[in-house]
């Protein structure tokens, strides 16, 4: 009668802070929110090269450790300097998204204190490294200082080498201050973004003396290795947004390889309704607006559409967009093409009306892009990204920088003055000069008054473009100067304005000041001045909800996981084939391709039990790939997978991860990857029921279920099985797990208001009896079958409970147990000691068995070899101590030997099958699906007639693990070669994993 509840568990935000490393070229302005990631700028294909796709050879595993140990780098003097000339050093960033550090290929191919190596520039502008001996490696960095969290690496290769990276606190490397990573060699750019902190945890300070790169841990090698830079980042969003920037993962629509042919940009919507507001021109429109969207205080921000057409050379797959540098979402863009629009773009060309949905995106500046992914897989950007200015709710308050009203600031009058301070995350609304002085005759005047974003120096600061200025004429001598900075600028950190003194009779100045804000610095004529001049703010501060701190249990403090990721700080890093959007205790996935799936996150403490909470009312498989080297899955011995429970209520998905040990790909405690493929359904089965492609080389995979969608509210790690259990259910706690009927069942509960406790059946949906926890006392320990208890009008008596399986429940919150939100569930078991044991029968004989072992079957016709646990889609089947298994497809058989089967009364096939939807329209379509015993020949086998069979049945898919199937030999008088068959007119398979004969 209540309903079950998502435990609303918040995640734990990883928090690091970072501090600079100088030196090298600054790229332009960029932010992200990611994590670290391999290849985040390669957008998602409809058929992405996927890992979880089943190799057709065995691949050599790119993740083992190198088997040369290297020679100890302290052993290995050189005449060469220990600290070389580093990259010319520039001014620090801008905006933190600048890189701390940066080492471009001009300063990767200047680096000379080297070892068995060289690198030269080529010719498209990267560092190609060259192996010349055993030991290959360059210092890269000597002396830095502090060092930054996190350290960034562009490269490609064909490799299938190992790097490895020496940090140390000294001035030379150290042995056992290193970690090896591993190249992705595929021939492509990837991005390795490495978290210092986790993968040098042997650094007990920041300060950092030395940075070694050895580029191959095995010595010289055929492949090729280049490198676009190697940089150091505050974050990891950081790392993103500058490596999204120096490399999109697109091309223009107007470059040539796009073989664009014609395009129409009509109509621009925002929040439903057209923003000009006539049709026509949005593309022109929006570059004459600065392609600026402004949605001001408490304005909302639904969406925004743009339509269109557009036609290429070749035709298009899909359209999408991308927000703030995140990844590539696509959708069901496409609308109706008249024949005009294929006059115009051509035959492959196609009206589109892209919509961005805006609710989630907070307060500040974002970036909004419109691309579409052409047949070849090429991206396109359409047009030049939009900038929108969500300003958020905000309270105007007054800074003022310094007060006071003396003499003439200086002394004198100056041409051109101004002030810098950092309003940090406020928004510049007025900037206000308190009764400025001219000096003119007449009021006749021209004066320029210009905001800059504040850069490491006077000069540098204004260098740059300014973010907002303007000019005018006549200020009257001695009346307060104000200016209104629009709302579209957005102006917000450390800032620096100056307003200048053009022409006229008089000059300008402010007035001494007698009290200066901390932190306020004051220029004159482009230099720093004592003292200030009276002038003052108006800024806006966003209203925050008072940010409630999270309150855990007691009972998870009690029983705390080994690393938990909670869906509010759980990070979609390289997401592909799927959209997700955060909401109150979960994440709500909805998949766009056949693999939907994240990495969670990279380099974290593991244990044994991995854990995912979640919902869905749609029947896939869900998948994890875990190692504990590397940067990311290579092949499938890194994954497993479990049937998700379709029935809409939040159940756990529990991987044991002794099984990845036993693979020797994880070593129990270090994850240096986890990938979460949130649904799967399978791969198309070819008639020898293996994993089949198409004619491109593609894996071909099952589609999901219409509409199929997925909740997941934490990802954690557990010691033990016990621990979590109770770290979803202590709520309530029993004093026994197993008890007798009659027996008091004393159950202590936490709770307040209407939170309740009660009883019932496993499977039930209602509850036998049940009390608010607030009636009986918090922390008090009640008998549940003790009605004097029991507070009036909660029910009926109920006597003592019978035997069975039964669970304590714990609601909160007043609501029906079926369904409920935050539903703790805790089991119990009572057995009647009285009951009379179960008697053999004296008349009936021990049983005896015939088991045909494994090795004794000779498998023919349509059936597949033996199966291994860790063969894809079959692992989660293996439900009995890692058993092997034949899948017999249709008319595949066992031969068994010479059997007398009037001996037996039955046989007995362990057996199991995919359950995935793809398998279940297979078995749909055939009228049976049969066990049978037959006494054919194998090559009548293939074909058998029916006077060929001794015994058959029929049976029903039964899904995921082990079952028993039984065909009945009573009254079966046969004696002589016995061969087992599967009929499977649809094709549909059977794993067969044991058969026995029992008399």
């Amino acid at each position: 009668m209540k309903k079950l509840l998502l435990v609303a568990i918040l995640m734990l935000a990883l928090v690091f802070t970072i501090v600079a490393c100088t030196g090298g070229n600054n790229p332009d302005d960029t932010t992200v929110d990611d994590t670290t990631v391999e290849n985040p700028t390669e957008a998602p294909t409809d058929e992405p090269d996927d890992p979880t796709e089943p190799p057709t050879d065995e691949p050599e595993d790119p993740t083992e450790p190198p088997t040369d140990e290297p020679e100890d780098p302290t052993e290995k003097p050189t005449d060469k300097p220990d600290v070389p000339t580093d990259p010319p050093v520039t001014d620090p960033p801008v905006d933190p998204a600048d890189p701390v550090w940066i080492i471009d290929a001009d300063g990767l191919a200047a680096m000379t204190n080297a070892n068995a190596a060289t690198v030269e520039k080529t010719e498209d502008g990267f560092a190609s490294f060259t192996a010349t001996g055993g030991d290959p490696w360059f210092l890269v960095c000597g002396s830095i200082g502090e060092m930054p969290e996190y350290m960034v690496l562009r490269y490609r290769t064909t490799t299938s080498q190992s790097g490895e990276f020496f940090i140390s606190e000294g001035a030379g490397p150290e042995g056992g201050k290193s970690f090896v990573f591993n190249y992705e060699g595929n021939g492509e750019w990837n991005l390795l973004i490495f978290h210092l902190p986790t993968v040098a945890p042997y650094m007990t300070s920041n300060t950092v003396g030395h940075i070694r790169y050895d580029f191959f841990t095995g010595g010289a090698d055929e492949g090729f290795l280049e490198v676009a830079y190697l940089g150091f980042f505050n974050t990891a969003e950081y790392a993103l947004a500058y490596d999204f920037e120096m490399y999109p993962p697109y091309v223009e629509a107007d470059d040539a390889a796009a073989g664009k042919v014609a395009n129409s940009f009509d109509t621009f919507y925002v929040n439903g309704g057209m923003y000009f507001p006539e049709d026509g021109g949005a593309g022109d429109k929006l570059t004459a607006q600065d392609n600026t969207i402004v949605f001001g205080e408490g304005e909302a921000h639904d969406n925004m559409i743009l339509r269109g057409w557009i036609g290429f050379s070749q035709p298009m797959a899909s359209f999408g967009y991308y927000i703030d540098n995140y990844t590539f979402v696509y959708g069901d863009f496409f609308a109706a093409t008249e024949d005009g629009v294929k006059a115009a773009g051509g035959e492959h060309a196609s009206r589109f009306e892209i919509n961005v949905p805006l609710t989630a995106l907070e307060g500040g500046v974002h970036k909004v892009g419109f691309i579409v992914k052409l047949e070849d897989g090429t991206v396109v950007r359409l047009r030049e990204d939009l900038k929108v200015i969500i300003v958020p709710e905000t309270t105007d308050d007054v800074i003022n920088l310094a007060t006071g009203h003396g003499a003439p600031f200086s002394g004198a009058p100056n041409n051109y003055f101004g002030q810098r301070y950092d309003i940090g995350e406020a928004i510049l609304k007025k900037i206000s000069i308190a009764d400025m002085a001219t000096y003119a005759d007449g009021n006749t005047n021209t004066w320029s008054f210009k905001v800059w974003q504040w850069n490491t120096d006077y000069a540098t600061t204004v260098a740059a473009t300014p973010l907002f200025e303007t000019n005018g004429e006549n200020h009257p001598d001695n009346t307060t100067f104000n200016m209104d900075i629009p709302t579209n600028k957005f102006i917000r950190g450390d800032i620096y304005y100056e307003i200048s003194y053009d022409s006229g009779s008089g000059c300008f100045t402010g007035w001494t000041a007698d009290t200066v804000t901390e932190g306020v610095e004051t220029y004159v004529a482009g230099q720093l001045k004592e003292g200030s001049y009276s002038a003052s703010l108006m800024v806006g501060t966003p209203v925050t909800e008072e940010e409630v701190p999270e309150v855990i249990p007691d009972h998870q403090l009690q029983n705390p996981p080994v690393y938990i990721i909670k869906a509010k700080d759980m990070m979609m890093t390289n997401a592909n084939q799927m959209t997700f959007e955060k909401m109150d205790g979960y994440v709500h996935f909805v998949p766009t391709g056949g693999d939907p799936n994240f990495m969670l996150f990279h380099n974290q403490t593991g244990s044994r039990y991995a854990v995912i909470k979640y919902r869905t009312e749609y029947q896939a498989n869900i998948q994890i790939f875990l190692g504990s080297t590397g940067a990311g899955p290579t092949d499938d011995t890194v994954m497993m997978e479990q049937a998700l429970n379709p029935d809409g209520q939040w159940h756990l998905a529990i991987f044991d991860t002794n099984v990845l040990v036993e693979r020797g790909v994880y070593d129990g405690t270090t994850a240096a990857y986890l990938r979460l493929d949130v649904m799967e359904s399978g791969y198309v089965l070819d008639e020898n029921g293996e994993p089949s492609k198409d004619e491109s080389g593609a894996w071909l995979k099952l589609p999901l279920p219409e509409g199929s969608t997925i909740d997941i509210a934490y990802f954690a790690f557990f010691e033990t099985e016990e621990k979590i259990n109770k770290f979803e259910y202590a709520p309530v706690v029993t004093d026994k797990t197993v008890y007798n009927v009659g027996e008091p069942i004393m159950i202590t509960a936490t709770g307040a208001d209407k939170d309740w406790v009660g009883i019932a059946a496993v499977d039930a949906t209602e509850t036998l009896r049940w009390w608010y926890v607030a009636d009986v006392g918090e922390g008090v320990a009640i008998n549940a079958l003790d009605n004097a208890a029991i507070q009036a009008g909660t029910g009926d008596a109920i006597g003592n409970l019978p035997a069975g399986d039964y669970y304590v429940v714990w609601v909160p919150n007043d609501q029906a147990m079926n369904g409920a939100q935050g539903l703790c569930r805790y089991p119990i078991t009572i057995v009647d000691p009285n009951a009379d044991p179960e008697e053999p029968n004296p008349e009936v004989p021990e049983v005896e068995k015939l088991v045909i072992p494994q090795d004794q079957w000779v498998i023919s016709g349509h059936v597949t070899t033996l199966v291994t646990p860790d063969v894809p889609n079959h692992g989660d089947m293996i439900a009995a101590g890692g058993v092997s298994s034949a899948a017999l497809l249709h008319q595949g058989s066992i031969a068994l030997g010479e059997i007398d089967l009037s001996k037996y009364s039955k046989v007995v096939i362990m057996w199991g099958s995919d359950n995935g939807p793809g398998t279940q329209d297979l078995y749909a379509k055939n009228e049976h699906n049969r066990f049978a015993l037959v006494n054919a020949d194998k090559n009548m086998v293939m074909s058998p007639a029916e006077d060929t069979i001794i015994a058959a049945a029929t049976y029903e898919l039964h899904g995921w693990a082990i079952a028993p199937f039984e065909i009945d030999l009573t009254g079966i008088d046969y004696n002589g070669p016995v061969f087992l068959t599967h009929d499977s007119l649809a094709g549909g398979f059977a794993l067969v994993y044991s058969i026995e004969f029992i008399a």
